[in-house]
């Protein structure tokens, strides 16, 4: 922020605390050597962020009140794969999915006022909007044996209109 004849840094860590959950329904439709299935996912999510004040040189810091949000969406999407069994006893299953996420009340609010204004100067407001449609594709291949070693490595992307996701994972399972 730039203020006319004021100059000097300030710093802040302000927390943000969430919790969410997820509800599945989905339906396998088992066609011999691969699969369709079609699902949506209801998601709930619940963020939120203390109040606190900038710390440091400047006369421009902010005292910054907590906010919160909570967020619901719908996501319907399809996933298609295959099994295939291989020498060795072990069983891969590649597999894609698209889909789109429909989101509720996803921008977030803040606000502030300079911390050594006087009250009368009152509080603005900051927005940080988020998408309400996200669209969502992914792939991987999972690797088992019954009993056994699992490997599984995925790709994940979101792609909206304000900023796109990309995500790889490998996950190991290995009983004991």
């Amino acid at each position: 922020m730039t203020i006319p004849a004021v100059e000097g840094t300030v710093s802040s860590h302000p927390n943000v605390y969430g919790a969410g959950a997820r509800l599945r329904a989905a339906r396998n439709f088992d066609h011999g050597g691969y699969y369709i299935k079609p699902y949506v996912d209801l998601t709930a999510h619940y963020a939120r962020m203390p109040g606190y004040t900038e710390s440091g040189d400047s006369v421009a810091g902010l005292q910054v009140d907590s906010s919160d949000q909570f967020v619901a969406g719908v996501t319907p999407a399809l996933e298609v794969g295959a099994r295939m069994a291989l020498e060795n006893g072990m069983t891969l299953r590649p597999y894609a999915y698209a889909g789109v996420s429909l989101y509720t009340n996803t921008d977030w609010e803040t606000k502030a006022r300079l911390k050594d204004a006087p009250p009368a100067a009152g509080t603005f407001t900051t927005v940080l909007p988020g998408d309400t449609v996200v669209g969502r594709v992914g792939a991987g291949l999972h690797l088992m044996k019954a009993g056994g070693i699992e490997v599984r490595v995925q790709y994940d992307g979101e792609f909206a209109s304000k900023g796109n996701n990309h995500a790889a994972s490998l996950r190991l399972n290995v009983p004991f």
